[in-house]
C-alpha cells in the first residue's frame, strides 16, 4: 500500500542514514520499524560483517598487480571447487 506520512526532517535524515548503513531502502526500514512497534518480528536485513584484523610482523603494501593475481587465484580455486561439486 502506498501512503503519505509527515515525518520530521531530522528523523527522516536519521532513517535515511540507518537504511544506507543497513543496505536497504528507507521504506523497508520504516516497515521494519512499524513491525517492531506493533509487536511483530522484524524482517531480516542486511548487516555489516566485521572481518578479522590480522597483524603482521612484517607489514607491507600490495601492488595492484599482486591484488589482481590473488583475485584470479581465488576465482580459479572457486571455479575448481564448483567443478568438483558437479
Amino acid at each position: 500500500m502506498q501512503t503519505t506520512v509527515d515525518i520530521p526532517d531530522e528523523l527522516f535524515r536519521q532513517a535515511e542514514s540507518q537504511a544506507a548503513r543497513d543496505g536497504i531502502p528507507v521504506d523497508h526500514l520504516i516497515a521494519r520499524a512499524l513491525r517492531v512497534a506493533l509487536g511483530g518480528a522484524p524482517l531480516p536485513g542486511r548487516r555489516r560483517v566485521a572481518f578479522p584484523l590480522i597483524h603482521s610482523a612484517q607489514p607491507s603494501t600490495l601492488s595492484v598487480e599482486e591484488v589482481h593475481a590473488a583475485e584470479q587465484r581465488a576465482a580459479a580455486g572457486e571455479d575448481a571447487a564448483r567443478a568438483r561439486a558437479v
